[in-house]
C-alpha cells in the first residue's frame, strides 16, 4: 500500500486564501486589518526560517506584521516591545510564549510575567501553545481514524 500523501502545502494555500478573502472583507466594511508580530532573539536558521514563513504568509493573506530581531544576548530594556502601543490601530494584545529555556526548576519561557498585566491574552510557557499544539494534533488523529472507519 502506497502512503496517500498529506500536501500541506495545497492545504494552506486553500486555507490562505480563504483567510485573505475574510481579510479583505472585514476591511472594505471598515474593519482594522489584523495584525501579527514577532519576536526573534538567536540566530537559529529553523526558528529563522520559521518566522519568515510567518511574515510571507501574512503579506498573502493581508494581515499587518511587525517582525523584531534581537541578538541573542539582548538586554529586557532592548527586548521590550512597544510598536504596537504605538500604533493606534492596535486595540488588542495576544502574547504566545513559545521560548524554552531549562533551569534547575525546570522549564521555563521568555516572557516577562508581567506581560500578563498588559495583554488581552496570554499563552504562558509551559501550558500554554504546546499542550494546544499536542492536543489538536489528537483531536485531528481521533477525526482521521473515525472518518476512516466510516469510510470502509
Amino acid at each position: 500500500m502506497t502512503a496517500q500523501l498529506l500536501d500541506g502545502k495545497a492545504t494552506t494555500a486553500a486555507i490562505r486564501r480563504e483567510l485573505a478573502e475574510r481579510v479583505a472583507k472585514s476591511t472594505a466594511a471598515g474593519g482594522r486589518p489584523p495584525g501579527l508580530g514577532t519576536v526573534l532573539a538567536d540566530d537559529d536558521p529553523g526558528s529563522r526560517a520559521h518566522v519568515g514563513g510567518k511574515h510571507r504568509n501574512c503579506a498573502q493573506t493581508g494581515v499587518a506584521s511587525i517582525r523584531r530581531e534581537l541578538p541573542a544576548d539582548a538586554t529586557q530594556a532592548e527586548a521590550v516591545i512597544d510598536e504596537p502601543d504605538a500604533d493606534l490601530t492596535c486595540t488588542g494584545h495576544i502574547v504566545q510564549d513559545v521560548g524554552i529555556t531549562r533551569t534547575d526548576l525546570g522549564l521555563v519561557g521568555d516572557v516577562h510575567p508581567d506581560a500578563a498585566s498588559v495583554a488581552g491574552w496570554l499563552a504562558p510557557m509551559p501550558g500554554g501553545v504546546g499542550p494546544m499544539t499536542r492536543t489538536v494534533l489528537l483531536a485531528n488523529v481521533v477525526e482521521a481514524a473515525e472518518r476512516n472507519a466510516n469510510a470502509v
